[in-house]
């Protein structure tokens, strides 16, 4: 069976995590599964796999998904993707030990050039301007010139925002004041990284 891995996601914003051990629900009852939930990217996530050598896992993926946010999440004043947001026309910022970051932003070039733009992680702007279910309604006309004068912001190309390459350490640089929001693809590029890290443990049944 092809392994799959799911971190499943709710609106209760509940932080805990643990690691405990569940009774095997086959017959096989030497079969240990285990399971270690915790707080995440806005949400709850929750990992179940199975591992002969009973280890825990749970201050592992939480230390992992905690440095996730601190160069990822657009609610954390001091990650990585709001200093770039804050960066001021014509400026740069050092990307040394910000791999999440990197891999993330170049995920994200290569599917806004392969969407011929259509994703565009640039769109943060809009999206802070309308809100999230909190839309006040303005009048059309004034609603018009903030959308068109946002509109400007809206840009990804490399003109925009490049990544420069460095001896010993990456370097970003802004030369528009265009603001960024990757969560469109950074969930997603999250669970890679802990599928990895399980892998790597040689634990390979897991959802």
């Amino acid at each position: 069976m092809k392994n799959t891995f799911v971190i499943s996601l709710s609106l209760l914003l509940i932080s805990c995590s643990n690691s405990t051990e569940n009774k095997a629900t086959t017959e096989n009852k030497s079969i240990n599964y285990f399971q270690t939930t915790g707080y995440a990217q806005g949400t709850t996530y929750n990992v179940i796999y199975k591992d002969s050598l009973k280890r825990d896992i749970s201050f592992a993926v939480d230390s992992i998904l905690k440095d996730f946010d601190q160069e990822l999440s657009i609610y954390i004043d001091s990650s990585t993707i709001s200093k770039v947001n804050q960066l001021e026309k014509d400026s740069s910022l050092s990307l040394f030990d910000k791999p999440h970051f990197e891999e993330c932003f170049h995920l994200a070039k290569e599917v806004y050039q392969n969407t011929n733009n259509a994703f565009n992680p640039a769109i943060y702007p809009l999206v802070k301007y309308w809100g999230f279910l909190n839309f006040e309604q303005e009048d059309e006309e004034h609603q018009q010139r903030e959308i068109d004068s946002l509109l400007q912001m809206i840009d990804f190309s490399d003109s925009v925002i490049h990544i420069l390459p460095g001896y010993n350490y990456n370097t970003i640089y802004k030369n528009k004041t265009s603001k960024f929001d990757f969560n469109a693809i950074a969930q997603g590029y999250s669970v890679d990284v802990i599928a990895d890290y399980l892998n790597d443990l040689g634990i390979n049944n897991y959802m």
